[in-house]
C-alpha cells in the first residue's frame, strides 16, 4: 500500500448537471476526480472546465452502467484503486409514461442504472474503504426517483 496515495473521488453521472456540480466541489477540495458517464463530449468539457478551474487531475471513463462489462471493471476500479476516498453514485434516469406505456426493456434499464449500479459499487466502494480505514459514500437522488 502506497504511504499517502492522492485523494480521488469517483463520480458516476458526471455527464449531467449533478455530476458536474458534484466533480466541481470536489475538485476545489482537492481531489482527483474519475468522471463516469455516457456522454464523452460532456465528460471532456466538464473534465477541461474542472482542470481549467482548479488544477485538479481528472480521468474520464465512459461507461454504460447498465452494461455488465463497464459496470464490472468500475466495481474492480473501486476495490482496488487505493486513492479512492469517495464515490458519488449521481448516475440516474428516469421515464415518463402511463403504466400500460412501459415496455419490459426499459423497465429493466431503469432498474439497472437506478438501483443495481448503485447498489452494486457501493458494495464495491466499501471493500476498500474499510480496507484503507476511510472514505465516503454519497447517493444522489431526486424526489422524481420516488414517483
Amino acid at each position: 500500500m502506497t504511504a499517502n496515495p492522492p485523494k480521488t473521488a469517483v463520480v458516476t453521472g458526471a455527464s449531467s448537471a449533478f455530476g458536474a456540480a458534484y466533480a466541481h466541489r470536489l475538485a476545489e477540495r482537492g481531489y482527483a476526480l474519475v468522471l463516469v458517464g455516457r456522454n464523452d463530449g460532456r465528460l471532456k468539457a466538464v473534465a477541461a472546465d474542472i482542470t481549467q478551474r482548479t488544477g485538479a487531475g481528472v480521468e474520464i471513463l465512459v461507461m454504460d452502467l447498465t452494461d455488465a462489462d463497464d459496470l464490472e471493471r468500475l466495481e474492480e476500479r473501486l476495490r482496488t484503486d487505493e486513492s479512492v476516498q469517495m464515490l458519488v453514485n449521481s448516475a440516474g434516469a428516469a421515464a415518463f409514461s402511463s403504466a400500460a406505456g412501459f415496455s419490459a426493456a426499459a423497465t429493466q434499464e431503469l432498474i439497472a442504472l437506478n438501483v443495481t449500479a448503485p447498489t452494486r459499487l457501493t458494495a464495491a466502494a466499501l471493500t476498500g474503504l474499510t480496507q484503507r480505514g476511510r472514505g465516503t459514500i454519497v447517493n444522489v437522488s431526486s424526489a422524481l426517483a420516488f414517483y
